[in-house]
């Protein structure tokens, strides 16, 4: 028995795609199928109180690289050298720390 293709009807309580319903946020997108269909919800806006990810990671990784240069004291400062270069500050990698006891508990009483 040979069925055409009127025999086939498609039932009206099924569920419609998702692609199609979805309301996506700012940012988001959504591909379906590995390669199908892409749907996007918009630009995202800057908000500067917050951080993406990837601004995130870059200054995870510039701050791991400040802090693992290691200081060489017969180099001497640079903001002695050229005090124009360090007028603002907020450039500058913190300052090291003022003792070798700095950051360490005394030892409790008793």
């Amino acid at each position: 028995v040979e069925l055409g293709p009127a025999t086939y009807t498609p039932l009206h309580s099924l569920q419609p795609p998702l692609g199609e319903t979805i309301r996506l946020a700012e940012g988001v997108t959504l591909s379906e199928g590995g390669g199908g269909a892409v749907k996007e919800g918009g630009p995202r806006q800057a908000i500067p109180e917050r951080m993406s990810r990837k601004d995130f990671e870059l200054f995870c990784s510039t701050s791991q690289s400040l802090a693992a240069a290691p200081e060489d004291p017969a180099a001497g400062s640079t903001e002695a050298a050229d005090p124009a270069s360090s007028a603002s500050g907020a450039d500058a990698p913190p300052a090291s720390p003022p003792g070798k006891s700095w950051g360490v508990n005394p030892p409790l009483e008793e």
